[in-house]
């Protein structure tokens, strides 16, 4: 199903997770580190400084030397993916390192995708972070890659005039050998994670503003540096009820996003335009005046 370079020193079977252990007459043999837990999909082990990644029929896991399968998911990912992924395709689950950021990528197909052969989202763990994110792709395998080098030359048989190239002559796209994280699409053509940036949603977790009390959210303050950005807020009584959203609005002249959503919880939901250029989303924060108590119904 699977194995790892001799610095972990991993092989993963269906049912158990064996080791190679020295062995004097027989050079080397393995020993089982555990049975009963397995990789489920043998295109989703990674294996980082020596501890390895992979995904089981109950959810993602990580091992290392001297350590037992340890859960990588906390609950609320374990759920969300086994609701999104195609369980009848969990074994098509395809993992790669970031060879820039530290972070770990599983390409999978959701049960909604039309095409059998394609991977239609990806989950994203960072590993200095500790936290998850996600997002739409369409491929049907990716991989630690470099670029192929492109000259002058090169670049004149792509574009015809100097405008058109999307990026800067001493991008890393162009050196050759420079490290990406790579892809292939539906039609088996290479490409790169090295486009304009994607939308992105971040959504707070859901809070009460004022203790026990019902609050009138009059606006929030996004805390990036993206210029295009737009907001919303969603309300409810009880954690039983439907969220209903508030109207999407952007930035005004002082900052703020403005809302007008009153109720006992709240949730914070922003968005940056895709093809901004950012570097940081941080959270939202509250004036004085963007939270007051609000009647009893």
């Amino acid at each position: 199903m699977g194995c790892t370079p001799l610095l972990a020193g991993f092989i993963f079977q269906r049912d158990a997770i064996r080791t190679y252990e020295p062995n004097a007459a027989a050079i080397f043999d393995f020993g089982k580190v555990e049975g009963g837990q397995g990789i489920f999909a043998p295109n989703s082990l990674v294996t980082v400084m020596g501890t390895s990644y992979y995904l089981a029929k109950n959810g993602f896991y990580t091992i290392g030397a001297g350590t037992g399968s340890l859960p990588l998911d906390i609950e609320a990912v374990h759920d969300w993916f086994f609701q999104k992924v195609d369980s009848e395709r969990l074994h098509m689950v395809v993992g790669a390192v970031d060879p820039i950021r530290p972070r770990i990528y599983w390409a999978f197909p959701t049960s909604g995708s039309s095409a059998a052969d394609l991977l239609d989202h990806v989950l994203v763990y960072d590993l200095v972070l500790k936290r998850w994110t996600h997002g739409e792709i369409s491929t049907s395998y990716i991989f630690p890659a470099a670029t192929p080098g492109v000259t002058l030359d090169g670049l004149a048989a792509i574009y015809p005039t100097m405008e058109e190239v999307p990026y800067p002559l001493d991008a890393r796209i162009w050196k050759g050998g420079a490290p990406l994280l790579g892809a292939f699409d539906g039609m088996a053509r290479m490409a790169f994670f090295s486009g304009q940036n994607m939308q992105a949603v971040v959504q707070t977790p859901e809070f009460q503003a004022i203790g026990a009390k019902r609050a009138h959210v009059n606006g929030f303050r996004p805390q990036t540096d993206a210029l295009n950005v737009t907001g919303r807020v969603a309300g409810r009584e009880r954690p039983m009820g439907a969220k209903v959203w508030g109207a999407v609005n952007g930035v005004d002249e002082t900052g703020m996003i403005p809302a007008r959503v009153s109720a006992r919880l709240h949730t914070v939901e922003v968005s940056v335009d895709a093809g901004e250029t950012w570097t940081n989303l941080n959270g939202v924060d509250f004036g004085a005046d963007d939270v007051v108590e609000d009647g009893e119904r």
